[in-house]
Parts: structure tokens; sequence; C-alpha cells
């Protein structure tokens, strides 16, 4: 999906996100975008220029093909 917006896992640009933990895969599959979000938070990737990559995203309407928590995943139940 990442390349559709110009950026590449461990890329070399600014803009690429740098993996550190790879339970972030699973993570924000169940999750979606707040488990990106929290995932960033709690350093399980990390990447220079976040705006930048936050505009790729949503300028390309990415966003919305990433997948959104279930309830149950939100509660976790």
């Amino acid at each position: 999906m990442l390349s559709e917006v110009g950026a590449e896992v461990n890329g070399p640009k600014r803009w690429d996100p740098r993996i550190h933990d790879g339970a972030v895969y699973e993570r924000v599959s169940q999750g979606g975008v707040l488990a990106l979000g929290e995932s960033f938070m709690d350093g399980q990737w990390d990447v220079d220029e976040l705006d930048v990559l936050v505009t790729k995203i949503w300028g390309n309407g990415m966003q919305s093909t990433t997948p959104r928590p279930s309830r149950r995943g939100m509660l976790g139940a």
C-alpha cells in the first residue's frame, strides 16, 4: 500500500517509516488507523517526516482502505 503514495518500509526517504517491531503489522491490521497512531506513540515504528507521510496517505485516499477496528477489538474482549 505504501508504494502507492511513494513510500516504502525502511526506505531511504525521510517519510519512509522505519519498523522497529514486526508486531506492528498485526496490530494495525486488527486495529486500523487508531492502532497505527498508537503503535507510533509506543515506538513500534518511526519516521523523520511524519507530516509528509500522513499528507501522502490522506491525499491518496489510502486511509479509507486501512482496516477499522472492530468494536470487539476496541473493547479488548
